[in-house]
């Protein structure tokens, strides 16, 4: 140390034998935005085919949509959920993303109009497991959750319409899906906004830690980071 440079003041949590650890901190833009726009394109899609606005015909289209649009992107928005330390926002979107691949894959081999038992579990079970990003991000982000939670009943409901073929229950699902879209939509846009403009310019319904998020200081998002996985030792 050079003479007169006051000495470092190291917390003992963080003094090793060679120094002080020095945690890298990467900014990403949120990718929220994107996921929600996927997610209406895909619930626009999907609830067409059921409520026979597509002909089924073209029902193999939206397959391809689902496989070759919808689920890579929401694939990047959960990774880079996971890199930006939202791992709510990073499951959701990874359930969701494999979820649209496998009713797209299943669409193109098999057809949108022969239900099936098997691809009415998965759906039952994809929107049950949707709810435990939805719960989690709830306290925070409540606009996000609800997206999610309504995703999660949107799939069960079609999932349900697969096990016990009824044209009420396929109809039903449809209609939660254009309600589903909307609402993504919104979501989109007001995150959207949010983020070009760091602040709040439509209604995004943070609470807790989430309007901390955009409105505490540098040392509140950081004040945790030594307990963040990648930085412990242990997930």
């Amino acid at each position: 140390m050079k003479p007169g440079m006051p000495n470092a003041i190291v917390p003992d949590d963080l003094q090793q034998p060679d120094g002080a650890v020095r945690v890298m901190l990467r900014p990403f833009g949120t990718p929220l935005p994107l996921a929600l726009a996927a997610l209406a394109v895909s619930s626009t899609c999907v609830s067409s085919v059921e409520l026979h606005w597509i002909p089924l015909s073209q029902a193999r289209f939206v397959a391809l949509a689902l496989v070759a649009m919808v689920a890579p992107v929401q694939l990047v928005a959960s990774v880079f959920g996971f890199m930006a330390r939202d791992p709510a926002a990073g499951t959701g979107m990874a359930i969701l993303s494999g979820t649209w691949a496998t009713l797209g894959l299943t669409w193109h081999f098999e057809g949108a109009t022969r239900p099936e038992a098997a691809l009415g579990v998965f759906l039952v079970t994809a929107g049950a497991v949707l709810s435990v990003p939805a719960v989690a991000t709830s306290p925070t982000k409540p606009l996000v959750a609800m997206v999610l939670f309504v995703t999660a009943s949107r799939l069960v409901l079609s999932g349900v319409s697969d096990l016990a073929p009824a044209g009420s229950l396929k109809e039903a699902a449809g209609i939660l899906g254009v309600v589903l879209a909307g609402l993504a939509w919104y979501a989109a846009l007001a995150l959207e906004l949010e983020g070009a403009r760091h602040k709040q310019v439509l209604p995004t319904m943070r609470i807790g830690g989430g309007r901390q998020a955009m409105t505490g200081s540098f040392s509140d998002e950081v004040r945790g980071a030594t307990h963040e996985p990648g930085v412990r030792q242990q997930l």
